[in-house]
């Protein structure tokens, strides 16, 4: 970490979980955890929004998991990007504390041959507490073939196993 990045070298899936939280994008109003857009095994995506809560009469009021607007999947030659499966060569995730912005590089070595550099980068608009953005830039470095973008808006959400909506 410098004075205003909070950054990471080598992907660690053990402290992954609890990266979620330090990678945490937000402004004020709503709130989104540092969760892969590509999804991860054991991650725990959530977007929580300031007052929007549901009071759960077994357990307490707590603010409630909203969908998830993050999930990207992206395939290359009919191989699903996955962290804990694919090849992965370069890797880095920056938290600019300056500016909001979280960015990850990664450079994927796809098995049917070639490698693709994936940027994300995605912010919580200070301007506008409504809007969040997510941008993907796929380059090829040798990589000659296919890919496909999937994304989604998965209705099915939950608080650690509690469904909300």
């Amino acid at each position: 970490m410098d004075n205003w990045h909070i950054f990471e070298t080598q992907f660690n899936s053990k402290n992954n979980r609890s990266l979620e939280t330090v990678y945490t994008i937000g402004n004020g109003y709503l709130g989104t955890r540092g969760t892969f857009e590509e999804g991860y095994p054991t991650d725990q995506s959530a977007t929580l929004i300031n007052g929007f809560f549901d009071d759960v009469p077994i357990v307490f009021t707590e603010l409630a998991n909203t969908p998830n607007w993050l999930d990207l999947q992206i395939i290359a030659n009919g191989e699903r990007l996955n962290l804990k499966t694919s090849t992965i060569g370069e890797y880095f995730r920056d938290l600019n504390l300056r500016n909001g912005e979280l960015t990850r590089r990664i450079q994927w070595q796809v098995a049917s041959g070639g490698r693709l550099a994936l940027e994300f980068q995605r912010f919580a608009s200070l301007a506008d507490e409504h809007v969040v953005a997510l941008r993907c830039q796929v380059k090829s470095i040798d990589f000659h073939g296919t890919v496909d973008f999937q994304g989604g808006l998965p209705a099915h959400v939950d608080n650690d196993g509690f469904v909300h909506l």
